[in-house]
C-alpha cells in the first residue's frame, strides 16, 4: 500500500462522506443527489467513492422511496485507516508491497514513516469526528432537585368561542341571545 505520504483528494473526500454519513446516524438514508452538494462533490465523483465504500461495507444502501445510503457499523468501529486502506486496495495495493519495498535507508524511512500514518489513523474513529446523536440531557427530576426556580405551567391555550362558517353565524347568535 503505498501511501506517498501524501493522502490522496478522493481519499479525503471518502472520509468527509462517511463522516458526513455517520452524522446522519445508522438509521437514516442519504441519497447521492442529496450528498452531492453538501459536501461539493460532483455526482460522478461520489458515486465512485460510495461504490468503493460500499464495497468495503463501510456502507451499504438500499433502493426505493426512503432509500439510500447509511453507515454498517457503529462509528465507533470505523477507523479513518479503514477508510483509507478501503481506497488503497481498491488502487491496486496490499500490505504485502509495504514490506516488499528494497530495504534501503530511504525506503526503511518511508515505510516507518508511513506505518506512524497508519497507525495514527488507526487511533481515530468515525465517532470522533461525527455526532449522530443528541447530548443526552439529564432527566426532569434532576432539574426538580437542583433548580430552586420552577418554570411555570403554560396557560391552557385559549381556543376563540366562534363560529366556523356564515352557515353556522345564525345558530351561534341565538344561543348567545338566550
Amino acid at each position: 500500500m503505498d501511501l506517498s505520504l501524501i493522502i490522496s483528494k478522493k481519499i479525503r473526500l471518502a472520509v468527509d462522506v462517511c463522516i458526513f454519513i455517520a452524522s446522519r446516524g445508522r438509521s437514516c438514508h442519504i441519497t447521492s443527489l442529496e450528498l452531492s452538494p453538501k459536501l461539493g462533490i460532483s455526482t460522478s465523483t461520489l458515486e465512485n467513492i460510495l461504490k468503493t465504500l460500499k464495497a468495503s461495507r463501510l456502507i451499504d444502501s438500499s433502493k426505493g422511496p426512503g432509500g439510500g445510503f447509511k453507515i454498517c457499523r457503529h462509528p465507533t468501529t470505523i477507523s479513518i485507516w479503514d477508510i483509507v486502506a478501503a481506497f488503497s486496495v481498491a488502487d491496486g495495493g496490499d500490505d504485502a508491497e509495504i514490506r516488499s519495498v528494497k530495504r534501503t535507508q530511504l525506503a526503511s524511512y518511508e515505510l516507518a514513516l508511513q506505518e506512524v500514518v497508519a497507525q495514527t489513523l488507526r487511533s481515530f474513529s468515525l465517532a470522533d469526528f461525527s455526532y449522530p446523536e443528541e447530548p443526552e440531557l439529564p432527566d426532569a427530576a434532576f432539574y426538580s432537585s437542583s433548580n430552586p426556580f420552577r418554570l411555570m405551567s403554560p396557560e391552557p391555550s385559549i381556543i376563540p368561542n366562534a363560529p366556523n362558517s356564515v352557515f353556522e353565524l345564525a345558530a351561534f347568535l341565538n344561543v348567545k341571545k338566550t
